[in-house]
């Protein structure tokens, strides 16, 4: 039964995070005792405009996780820093370049679809071509390696390629380092020759090294063209390595967008020997499936290996304007299928590649990828490559000529051609490809980055000066081109991620941007000023851009003894050492405050913990716990897997217990592991009645989450999916009980507000009876566990959330801490305006406590005194309304507690404040986790 939790959460876990599903998804998960299947009802993308950033149109990518907004002022690498200047701070900030990944100059404020993912803009589909002018030759200029620039020809003579850049610019570049030219009257179209390093390419869980993309989770990588030519070869080389080749392999689709949703999309489908072509034609779809050992046998696999054929070597000719693609597997051809014919010069869209097989021990590559234009003409079967030995010229009219190049001047080309010149209008060229030549000048130094051109173009640059608010580019084809911001696209440093350094304070801005260094001072409605290193001015920033401040990442044992936690009816809470409680007051020893006079009438509940494990999480205060992950071993969920390549992966960031996810491509810094989109925990000390409640956060009508629920090693738990129409919840572990996992799906069916962004989901489990009830927004969705008359189902002590990935979704407000056994709206309001003892068996003592002492517990009851030892005693309910957050400036306090303040001042690295619950307060700053300095602000119920 172990073996098979562990592959049905493998599987689940593909099937719920590899990506959007289409509009009726549906997961069916075979095992050795049965089924799961999985449906819902999952729309398809829809565009929207994205706002854009008032710090500024700029933003930079850090290696560890963290982006800052803002506009790039100077670059100076000789340095290694660049000068960057936000609109909500008083003086530019000083950045060093070795934190930096990418910087990115196109505005954010591009189309997102509903997963909040940029769509790079295409032309309307409805639009018409641009006009020809008979006066201008457009190209695409193809360098070594993957460089190429869009172009103007001017002319090329006395072996150099004359060009002018979309902005005026001339450029004079080498015939030999170029080649092959391809003109168009239109647009000139993209290419790509690579891959030489992740830049243009979408999708978390990829990562490169040494000339391939490494798939470190079974997720799409999509790379969008806007413009391309209307015949193009794709092609590409896959290594599952010892996995049956299985991947999907898309064209003309939208990065995100599920297949089906675009018009003239080509999906091809690869299951070890069967290769499947889908394509939606004028609102039709069809199918065509070849079963590639049947047609030519072992040819696609010389090691005749069952089923497997790796690497594997695809080969993609599309007419886009004639309505056929031919596909080869392997240098051989598989066939030829009629697709939906384009107009000229709208060939464009989403190259996407989709690992549908995994192994979390089996390394998946993508190398030799090429999209570059075709002359039309499908190769024979085993013919050998071109010879490139001559100069080749390509007409429109499909005349092709091998010779030598003489030049390209006064609107007419010449090519020396067995003896004698041929000569063709520029007009009537359409691709120029030079000969081989071993003369090209060779770049003495290394690239430092990979630039890209927003008219068009990327290349590897080998410095970047600035000069004139312009960048001087040098690049490896032996020119070096002056470039403002705004022709940038991005620029990738090719460069390692450092290595981690002491703990820095982070400043967090409320749009997600951070920026380390050190609080010297902060109070409500002031300025928030920071230094971000030693040697840097102090910068002020305005407060209403930032969230707050968060601390270093150390991870400094908490002093003094913990072994009680009282949660007050604010829903605040602190953790110390329990002291004494009467009818007036409860006294605590705290780690950060010292000891704290409490009003008793703040306090809602109060947990107690004599081995000083506290029997409660906070999502805000456990967040490097929680960030973890649940690890199961052998029956974990998401296996961590060791891999000689460097990884890429997600990582969540957190604030305020709010866990979102945020892309990266250091594996140094990702904390989550590749391919564990999750959260989690295993906690240590858990009672039998437990209580956990968390808020989600997404778009309306789109709240897509799937939770493991109370699991450990042994104990594979609940598994709980909640989408928009209701929740699904399974046994992972049924055993003799089902004989396989049945799942019970529970629609909302009104109980619910419909189309909310938010949800609060609130869990009480009786660890020992395996029994659950869910809660959503207060309601009572289901109760689910053993039924009467069968034994016992036994619960763990690990917890996980995980969302749909790609569908925005935050968790937030996460509390676990021990239940005192009734169901909010199923007990007599009388018995909730009383104080109980919960012992650690389970069972009640109500009454009302007129003492407490670190050795025992005294009730007055219905039934007379009572006096219970203290270390039987898991909590004490003061009984009234549950623990309710209200909204204010906050303090996260490192000895574990959180704080609403009213008012606070930072200086000199102490903070005073004051608090509702415990009055005034003088802290070290050092004493507080995170310093929130205002409320959250709350989603509107619709998007």
């Amino acid at each position: 039964m172990r073996r098979f939790s562990a592959l049905a959460n493998s599987l689940i876990a593909i099937g719920l995070v590899g990506g959007a599903l289409t509009a009726a998804g549906q997961v069916i998960i075979r095992g050795n005792n049965g089924k799961v299947i999985i449906t819902g009802a999952f729309s398809n993308g829809q565009e929207k405009k994205a706002e854009p950033d008032p710090a500024g149109p700029h933003l930079i990518e850090f290696f560890d996780g963290r982006q800052l907004h803002g506009t790039l002022e100077a670059v100076d690498l000789k340095r290694g820093e660049i000068t960057w200047r936000r609109a909500d701070a008083s003086a530019p900030l000083t950045i060093p370049t070795m934190l930096i990944n990418r910087l990115t100059f196109v505005p954010t404020a591009g189309l997102q679809n509903e997963f909040g993912m940029e769509i790079p803009p295409l032309p309307p589909a409805n639009a018409a071509p641009p006009a020809p002018n008979d006066n201008t030759t457009y190209a695409t200029v193809k360098f070594g390696g993957g460089d190429w620039l869009r172009a103007e020809v001017t002319n090329i003579l006395d072996n150099k390629v004359h060009l002018k850049l979309a902005d005026g610019s001339p450029l004079a570049v080498d015939r030999a380092q170029v080649e092959w030219i391809y003109f168009s009257k239109i647009a000139s179209p993209e290419c790509y020759d690579g891959p030489t390093s992740l830049a243009g390419w979408s999708g978390s869980g990829w990562s490169y090294h040494e000339g391939a993309l490494h798939a470190t989770s079974p997720q799409q990588i999509t790379r969008t063209f806007a413009a391309l030519p209307d015949q193009v070869e794709y092609e590409f080389t896959a290594d599952q390595g010892n996995l049956m080749s299985q991947f999907n392999f898309s064209l003309h689709g939208r990065s995100g967008q599920a297949w089906g949703g675009e018009p003239g999309i080509i999906q091809c489908m690869l299951r070890a020997s069967t290769l499947t072509v889908f394509s939606n034609a004028d609102g039709h779809y069809k199918n065509e499936s070849v079963d590639l050992t049947k047609k030519f046998g072992d040819a696609l696999d010389g090691r005749a290996i069952a089923g497997r054929s790796n690497p594997v070597h695809f080969q993609l000719y599309e007419d886009f304007t004639g309505g056929r693609i031919a596909i080869f597997v392997n240098g051989h051809k598989a066939g030829e299928w009629g697709v939906q014919k384009g107009e000229p010069g709208r060939n464009r869209g989403t190259f996407a590649f989709q690992p549908t097989i995994w192994s979390p021990t089996s390394e998946q590559t993508l190398s030799k990828i090429r999209v570059v234009p075709w002359d039309g003409r499908i190769p024979e079967e085993g013919e050998k490559a071109e010879d490139h030995s001559s100069d080749h010229l390509s007409l429109a009219d499909g005349t092709a000529k091998d010779g030598r190049f003489i030049d390209l001047a006064a609107g007419t080309v010449r090519l020396r051609v067995d003896g004698s010149d041929f000569e063709a209008p520029n007009a009537q060229v359409k691709m120029l490809r030079f000969a081989h030549r071993d003369n090209a000048a060779t770049p003495s130094e290394a690239p430092i980055a990979h630039v890209l051109l927003t008219e068009g173009g990327e290349f590897d640059a080998t410095r970047i000066t600035w000069r004139e608010s312009r960048m001087q580019i040098a690049t490896r084809f032996g020119s070096e081109l002056p470039v403002s911001t705004a022709s940038v696209a991005e620029v990738n440093f090719l460069q390692s991620a450092p290595p981690l350094t002491a703990a820095e304070d982070v400043l967090v801005f409320e749009n997600g941007d951070r920026l380390k260094g050190k609080l010297e001072m902060a109070e409500e409605n002031q300025k928030v000023r920071w230094r971000t290193d030693e040697t840097a001015q102090p910068v002020e920033f305005e407060p209403v851009h930032v969230s707050g401040v968060r601390s270093g990442w150390s991870e400094a044992p908490r002093k003094g003894k913990i072994d009680s936690v009282v949660r007050f009816r604010n829903g605040d809470w602190l953790a110390g050492r329990f002291l004494t409680l009467d009818k007036d007051q409860l006294v605590l020893d705290t780690p950060d405050a010292g000891q704290l006079t409490i009003s008793r009438a703040l306090a809602r509940t109060l947990y107690f913990s004599p081995d000083g494990q506290l029997p409660i999480s906070d999502g805000a205060a456990d967040d490097r716990e929680w960030l973890k992950g649940l690890s199961l071993g052998d029956n974990q969920a998401f296996p961590t897997r060791r891999r000689s390549a460097p990884t890429s992966s997600v990582k969540w960031k957190s604030f305020d217990g709010a866990f979102s996810l945020l892309s990266v491509e250091n594996p140094e810094s990702v904390v989550s592991r590749p391919g564990g989109v999750q959260i989690g925990r295993l906690l240590d000390s858990l009672p039998s009645l437990v209580e956990m409640s968390f808020d989600v956060t997404g778009l309306a009508n789109q709240i897509i989450f799937t939770a493991q629920l109370f699991t450990d090693p042994s104990n594979a738990g609940y598994f709980m999916q909640l989408h928009s129409q209701g929740i699904y919840i399974y046994d992972l572990n049924p055993g003799d009980r089902a004989r396989g996992m049945v799942p019970q799906q529970i629609p909302f069916e009104g109980k619910l507000k419909p189309d909310a962004n938010r949800r609060h989901v609130q869990l009480l489990a009786n660890r020992d009876a395996g029994q659950l009830t869910v809660l959503v927004d207060g309601v009572v969705i289901t109760h689910f566990g053993t039924k009467p008359g069968k034994p016992p189902r036994q619960l763990g002590r690990g917890l996980m959330l995980s969302p749909q990935i790609n569908i925005p979704c935050t968790f937030s407000n996460i509390w676990i801490g021990p239940w005192n056994g009734r169901v909010p709206g199923k007990t007599p309001a009388s018995d909730d305006n009383q104080d109980t003892a919960i012992l650690s068996n389970g069972d009640e003592a109500p009454g009302t406590v007129e003492i407490a002492t670190p050795s025992s517990v005294k009730l007055a009851s219905e039934v007379g005194p009572l006096e219970l030892p203290l270390e039987r005693v898991t909590m004490i309910d003061f009984g009234g309304a549950p623990a309710e957050r209200t909204v204010g400036a906050r303090l996260h306090l490192a000895g574990a507690g959180a704080l609403t303040v009213d008012s606070y001042h930072v200086e000199n690295d102490t903070i005073t404040c004051r608090s509702e619950m415990v009055g005034d307060l003088r802290l070290p700053l050092h004493a507080v986790q995170e310093l929130v300095f205002s409320a959250s602000k709350p989603l509107p119920d619709k998007e």
